[in-house]
């Protein structure tokens, strides 16, 4: 990855919240370090990279206290509340890596490698093939009882890019933080779509 684009962003470390590409969520952020990211990602194009802690329970993490690969994300709203608290809604953009931690205070700045683009006629025709046994399974998985949004139901039957499609389903289907970096991790499409397949089935 060291060909690929490289950009300086805020850092925010979440606690027991995986946020993917493609995602849009909002939540509360009360610790004034991740508040100055944020604030500083404002003046900056909105864009901030988000990664998960290793042990959620870190109310001070270090560097070595989060994962390398989280999602780059765009600031949509900030709202302040009361209490030292602050409620942000955040749109997941891409896959990134951290390079380099290149500030510490008041807040974490690190240096983010994006991944390559992977288009060729085989990985569309392998994306085309797995997309279909993932997406069999997803629907035996709605069948048997499990909750998951109309909106999400929709956005999976109307993909538009079989890339998407993955973390689309991963975001609403997995539990476990360990699982989730996991897809988060593979930067390959095909790969991403057969872990996923294959934690889908156990």
């Amino acid at each position: 990855m060291s060909n690929e684009p490289v950009k300086r962003l805020p850092l925010l470390s979440l606690r027991g919240l995986t946020i993917f590409p493609y995602m849009m969520l909002h939540f509360d952020v009360g610790r004034p370090k991740s508040i100055a990211a944020l604030e500083a990602a404002m003046v900056n194009n909105q864009e901030i990279f988000l990664v998960t802690q290793k042990d959620a329970k870190l109310e001070e993490p270090k560097s070595e206290d989060v994962f390398q690969v989280g999602t780059i994300s765009k600031i949509k709203q900030l709202l302040k509340l009361p209490g030292d608290t602050v409620r942000v809604l955040i749109d997941g953009l891409e896959r990134g890596r951290i390079l380099e931690f290149t500030k510490e205070d008041p807040y974490y700045e690190v240096e983010v490698a994006t991944p390559p683009k992977y288009e060729s006629k085989e990985v569309d025709l392998q994306l085309e093939a797995l997309s279909r046994k993932v997406l069999s399974v997803f629907e035996d998985y709605v069948k048997l009882g499990n909750k998951v949004s109309p909106e999400t139901l929709l956005t999976v039957d109307n993909p538009g890019d079989p890339v998407r499609l993955a973390d689309i389903i991963a975001a609403n289907t997995l539990v476990k933080t360990p699982d989730k970096q996991k897809i988060l991790e593979a930067f390959h499409p095909v790969k991403r779509l057969e872990i996923l397949y294959d934690m889908l089935i156990r």
